[in-house]
């Protein structure tokens, strides 16, 4: 039996993010909401989840693996001790079909989605060390 009951699905974009969640198990209790993407739009987001009784023990974080967009979120959230699901987004649209229509909210949901039924596969994300972060920026640096 999983340890989660709250799946949260991310869509990450520059300047914003949307956030779905299934409480409780059920695909059918959702709520969504959307939050800017930097650090006023995280804090909201934890409050918004501790108000809806969604904890960093009973709720699985799932997003795409969407590079620097991104990267607050992860840290933010591993910051806070969030399980945290960070997975390519060929695999969650394999993993679902096609698909008709697409906006931010619809995929967060499919990503929440995801997250819920695949959970017995989770992967969860652990945090390089800081000197291979280091060593990344770089090469990055390498290459500019």
């Amino acid at each position: 039996m999983s340890k989660f009951s709250n799946f949260l699905g991310i869509d990450v974009s520059k300047e914003y993010f949307d956030a779905v969640i299934i409480l409780n198990s059920d695909k059918n209790d959702t709520i969504h909401n959307q939050f800017s993407n930097d650090i006023k739009g995280l804090k909201e987001l934890v409050k918004w989840l501790n108000s809806i009784t969604s904890t960093n023990q009973n709720t699985l974080i799932c997003l795409e693996h969407t590079g620097m967009y991104g990267k607050a979120i992860i840290h933010y959230l591993l910051s806070k001790e969030y399980s945290l699901w960070v997975e390519m987004s060929l695999k969650i649209i394999r993993s679902i079909g096609v698909q008709r229509g697409k906006n931010d909210k619809i995929d967060a949901e499919r990503i929440a989605y995801y997250a819920m039924k695949n959970q017995d596969e989770v992967q969860i994300y652990q945090a390089p060390r800081k000197v291979i972060d280091q060593i990344k920026k770089l090469f990055h640096l390498e290459s500019i």
